[in-house]
């Protein structure tokens, strides 16, 4: 029937693609859930630092500062999360991609 050209047909043109692309997007989800991990590390160990800096904690009150720093640091590490999770969801969709790729040219299978 010759070589096919759908998204699960090792060989084609969509599979390299999707192959390529669960890869990148895999990369990219992990690496941006390590830098809002960061991030997020950064805002709690600032509002942290604030509280102690004129002595006993707590001598400074809690302001807008404190409060802009809590926000920043709960929406960083809710982009972490999320950045995770796409990365590893995609992670073993291009595992797979990789997988039946390797596969299909031990056993001489590959279409095109």
């Amino acid at each position: 029937t010759g070589p096919q050209n759908g998204f699960s047909d090792v060989g084609s043109t969509k599979f390299k693609g999707m192959k390529w692309a669960s890869t990148g997007v895999a990369a990219v989800g992990i690496g941006l859930g390590v830098v809002f991990f960061i991030q997020a590390g950064s805002q709690a160990k600032a509002l942290a630092d604030d509280t102690t800096m004129c002595g006993t904690p707590p001598c400074r009150s809690y302001d807008k500062y404190d409060k802009d720093l809590e926000a920043s640091g709960k929406r960083d590490a809710s982009l972490s999360t999320a950045g995770f999770v796409i990365g590893g969801i995609s992670a073993v969709v291009a595992g797979y991609f990789w997988y039946k790729e390797l596969t299909a040219k031990k056993h001489g299978e590959l279409k095109v």
